[in-house]
């Protein structure tokens, strides 16, 4: 393996072009790659040093070039990084303690991002300035509100990073998963030795609505909006899933169907993506990749396990610490078909990309 292809590799990865990569080069080659890949952060190459040299092998103690030397060398075999990766995720992940983790997460009540999500918070702050002009007034507000926000922020991020620990925990540890060690970019594992990056997520609001759009329907705030704007208590001033959800609650306590309005429209898209129907799985995923953060986007394979609950739509994060979920992850990787080729528009350009999703509605665990 000369220098030029190595820097292709590299290449290649740097732009999530896996598509070149595994057509483009033996099996052999990109998957000591990606292998290597898997414990290229600095712990797990400390790690990996001692292992070799357990081996009788030499190490390379420059950290700039370990990489191109340990994937030139022939004596460091496919099957040696394999059991290393093993070995080590297992001595990692003893550090995992499931039923401790989920007790803790347990206690959270309220899942929700506050104004510091995606950018929100100086809009949100100028929504609530120009409510009045009275000094004491707005600080005794945005002092209250802020800390709040902050605070809903630090704890929805805090179960967002352990709820996802126990699910990569769930797929690593099946027979068919090479994991990697520690955090890789664009990899969390390497199943039938290609790289896979793993998307927990939920069925996404902006979803609903554009396939409510396509058939001709009002987005499901605005329907809630027209039908209960003049309920005492009612606030519509901004249009997210915790207000459409207090709408959904506060219209069954009425005893108004508009829930039943937009239960059936949510539950024939679970349909579709649970039966593989209508081609939804290609639409979402198309969808999903569209609409990536801007400063985070690449084109990786993926994964995406979808939690979907029919019946509230704003409690399926916690379906995440459901132990239910592992056997059917178990279930889906043993039986996982080929990769679907997804196409996507990202900034006026045509891409393509391969991913897979796995579809858990709550109904079913």
């Amino acid at each position: 393996m000369s220098k030029i292809q190595i820097e292709k590799l590299e290449e290649l990865y740097k732009n999530t072009d896996f598509n070149w990569i595994l057509e483009g080069f033996e099996k052999p080659v990109y998957k000591k790659f990606f292998l290597l890949k898997s414990i290229c952060k600095w712990p797990s190459f400390k790690s990996f040093n001692v292992f070799l040299s357990s081996k009788k092998l030499p190490i390379e103690k420059k950290v700039k070039d370990w990489f191109g030397v340990y994937f030139k060398n022939a004596d460091v075999a496919i099957a040696m990084i394999e059991e290393f990766v093993r070995s080590e995720y297992d001595r990692l992940s003893q550090k995992i303690i499931i039923d401790s983790i989920i007790a803790e997460l347990s206690k959270l009540q309220c899942f929700d991002w506050g104004w510091i999500y995606q950018n929100a918070l100086e809009w949100k702050i100028v929504k609530n300035v120009q409510k009045t002009y009275i000094y004491d007034e707005i600080k005794k507000s945005l002092t209250w509100k802020l800390f709040e926000s902050y605070l809903n922020y630090w704890f929805t991020s805090w179960y967002s990073y352990w709820s996802s620990v126990i699910v990569e925990h769930y797929f690593k540890m099946h027979k068919r998963i090479m994991p990697t060690v520690g955090l890789v970019k664009y990899i969390d594992f390497l199943f039938d030795d290609i790289p896979m990056d793993l998307k927990v997520t939920y069925l996404p609001q902006e979803y609903i609505d554009m396939r409510r759009n396509e058939s001709k329907l009002d987005r499901e705030f605005k329907v809630l909006k027209s039908r209960m704007a003049g309920i005492k208590g009612m606030d519509f001033s901004v249009e997210n899933l915790m207000t459409i959800n207090n709408a959904i609650n506060a219209s069954k306590n009425l005893g108004l169907d508009v829930f039943g309005e937009l239960k059936d429209f949510r539950k024939k898209i679970s349909d579709n993506l649970a039966n593989d129907l209508s081609n939804e799985k290609e639409k979402l995923l198309s969808w999903l990749y569209e609409n990536q953060w801007t400063r985070r986007y690449d084109n990786s394979y993926r994964l995406f396990l979808i939690c979907i609950d029919d019946i509230s739509i704003i409690d399926a994060w916690k379906m995440k610490i459901n132990k239910g979920l592992q056997s059917k992850i178990n279930e889906f990787l043993d039986k996982w078909p080929n990769l679907m080729e997804v196409k996507y528009q990202w900034e006026g350009r045509s891409k393509t990309t391969k991913a897979s999703a796995l579809i858990v509605r709550k109904s079913e665990l």
